[in-house]
């Protein structure tokens, strides 16, 4: 740069610096990290910057961490050594995680269910019947999921794992839910006694209700 005044002049440099950039995945779930490059040499005090720490922070070592409960964005400025600056911003995806209840029980069986989860393809089950061992269900597509054979007043638990190509995704809690206990039959006609002699054949009538399918024996 050259400045004149009354035929006199003065010479000095100007020198501009390029423009740092900032490289590195821009898109996490929550609780989850990534690193970011800056061009250049960074600054020494204080190189990085997130503008909204509540969803993620950063190291002097350009370290990203999501936040566990964030959810949204986050602007990131690097600063390099000669005080330019670049600008990204961070998006933190929340995970989402299936809330299982249980649905309709008899004495055989349970039923969960949950809500359904945005983006998932389908879901991975585990299950375990009266602690006889875990059972996998791979690619099950509705949200809903019938035990059957499960003895009366036993329990069932269930992990219920969303499954997709992208997103943030987690298993959901263990949920037990417990078959009925067999419900007690009612007798409407009780057998009446009878004494017969050694090799005679002997009936009784008896008649009873239940939600439950019957069925008799001598004692």
């Amino acid at each position: 740069m050259t400045a004149t005044s009354g035929g006199c002049s003065a010479v000095k440099d100007l020198t501009i610096n390029p423009k740092p950039t900032i490289t590195g995945n821009l898109t996490l779930c929550a609780d989850a990290t990534s690193q970011l490059t800056g061009s250049g040499t960074a600054a020494t005090t204080t190189p990085w910057v997130s503008a909204t720490t509540t969803n993620a922070t950063i190291s002097n070592a350009g370290l990203v961490t999501a936040a566990s409960a964030g959810n949204g964005t986050s602007e990131i400025t690097y600063t390099d050594n000669n005080g330019c600056i670049a600008k990204s911003t961070v998006t933190v995806n929340p995970i989402i995680q299936p809330t299982v209840t249980c649905g309709t029980s008899t004495a055989t069986s349970v039923t969960f269910s949950w809500g359904t989860v945005a983006g998932a393809t389908s879901y991975d089950l585990v299950y375990n019947k009266d602690n006889g061992g875990n059972q996998t269900v791979s690619g099950h597509t509705s949200n809903s999921y019938p035990v059957s054979s499960v003895p009366a007043g036993k329990s069932v638990t269930l992990i219920v794992t969303p499954k997709a190509t992208t997103g943030c995704f987690k298993a959901s809690d263990i949920k037990t839910c417990t078959a009925d206990n067999c419900p007690s039959p009612t007798i409407t006609q009780e057998p009446v006694n009878a004494s017969k002699c050694s090799g005679e054949s002997a009936s009784f009538t008896v008649t009873a209700t239940s939600t439950a399918t019957l069925s008799y024996k001598p004692d």
